[in-house]
């Protein structure tokens, strides 16, 4: 078979990886092993493949033997020992978000105490009404970004770091429910 290299279809923990071999004539199952710990960052002695219904266990036979070939689906069963940079860029993205809604909420609540206080049209508390639902959509979306992040066991900081986000969160979609409600209640006072 020629050197261009085939890819076996991973799934771990809900996603899809393609993993690298360079032969899948030739290559072991403990090839196989060392490609997905290199995408992954899985180790090699916490991985447990499974291939139609079957675990595969012996590392030196053939991927072959199994009826593996380029574009086979794979399940792996393990845990990540290393953080994966993309998932630790997922909770620096969620931290800034954080913070960004942080200062709109405080923006948005400004602006309510100035506009129950002083003459205002309908329309300009409307605007600000959906403020508040962009806001919680927002919200909502880092949520969902934060329950994406996949974190080894062993990082406890960055477990505490999601966790205190994800209770952040929380709060400001509370807070943006309650403003919200607040300037729908200016607006009917207003009409």
């Amino acid at each position: 078979m020629s050197d261009t290299g085939h890819n076996i279809n991973v799934i771990f923990g809900g996603q899809k990886y393609l993993v690298p071999l360079p032969s899948c004539n030739d290559a072991t199952l403990q090839d196989l092993m060392k490609s997905i710990e290199a995408v992954i960052h899985i180790p090699f002695d916490k991985q447990r493949i499974i291939h139609k219904g079957r675990s595969l266990t012996d590392p030196d036979a053939l991927i072959s033997s199994f009826g593996l070939i380029s574009g086979s689906r794979v399940m792996v069963l393990g845990s990540v020992d290393k953080l994966n940079p993309d998932e630790a860029e997922k909770l620096v993205k969620a931290k800034d978000v954080s913070e960004a809604v942080d200062l709109q909420l405080n923006d948005l609540s400004s602006k309510l105490h100035i506009l129950s206080q002083g003459d205002s049209s309908c329309s300009e508390v409307t605007v600000h009404v959906k403020s508040t639902v962009d806001i919680m959509e927002r919200c909502m979306r880092t949520l969902e970004l934060l329950d994406s992040v996949r974190l080894p066991y062993n990082c406890e900081s960055e477990r505490t770091c999601r966790k205190k986000l994800v209770d952040t969160l929380q709060e400001f979609l509370v807070q943006a429910d309650k403003l919200r409600a607040e300037f729908l209640l200016l607006a009917r006072t207003r009409n």
